[in-house]
């Protein structure tokens, strides 16, 4: 009897073992994993990247810019005129260039018809004879002299004691009064036939000195 129960004993032992075996096997499988560890990954760190740094930019520096300083302007200088009302060849700007509004007197006209005789303005001391050659067309030898009358209380001589200047290559004579050197307002501006030209010029005259051939004329345009 007792034989028998130690047998039953052991046999009861026996399978207990076998199940614990099964059991550890089990667990094991259920950790591993084929592949390696899972926090290795494949193609390098995460924090690698194809293609250089970021910050770099192809192309060069972005304050880079083609085409010249965006100042430069072509055309030339910004007091130019465009559209000029007299010749400009030889001339230099001036803003009151035979302009009405400058003179303040009644410009005086002479052309070639006017039986070679002047035409004068006594009051301001001043007179214009033009030489252009006759064309039987008025405007081909008109002169127009513009100026402001003089100052109150200024005196006019004998018209025998006049100087005279000539402008352009002698193409027009002015006479004027000597008291024209003391003004304050002495300059006057003489506009001339087109001729050739595709515009009128025009010129500026200072009557400062009393010697008539002294006084040169300077080419003018607005």
């Amino acid at each position: 009897m007792k034989y028998l129960f130690c047998l039953f004993f052991l046999l009861s032992l026996s399978a207990c073992g076998v199940e614990t075996g099964s059991g550890t096997t089990a667990q094991g499988s259920s950790i591993d994993t084929t592949g390696g560890d899972s926090n290795t990954s494949t193609g390098g760190d995460s924090n690698a990247s194809t293609g250089g740094d970021s910050n770099s930019s192809t192309g060069g520096d972005s304050n880079t810019s083609t085409g010249g300083d965006s100042n430069t302007s072509t055309g030339g200088d910004s007091g130019t005129i465009e559209d000029p009302v007299f010749d400009i060849v030889d001339a230099v700007y001036d803003a009151d260039a035979c302009k009405s509004a400058y003179a303040t007197a009644i410009p005086l006209q002479d052309h070639n018809e006017n039986n070679d005789r002047e035409t004068s303005d006594d009051v301001n001391g001043l007179a214009v004879m033009s030489f252009y050659t006759e064309t039987g067309k008025i405007e081909n030898s008109n002169v127009i002299v513009f100026y402001k009358t003089l100052a109150s209380g200024s005196v006019v001589g004998d018209t025998a004691f006049r100087k005279n200047m000539y402008g352009d290559n002698s193409q027009f004579r002015i006479e004027y009064d000597l008291v024209w050197v003391t003004e304050p307002n002495n300059t006057l501006y003489v506009e001339t036939p087109k001729l050739d030209n595709e515009l009128k010029s025009c010129f500026r005259v200072i009557l400062n000195s009393e010697v008539g051939s002294s006084i040169l004329e300077q080419k003018v345009y607005r």
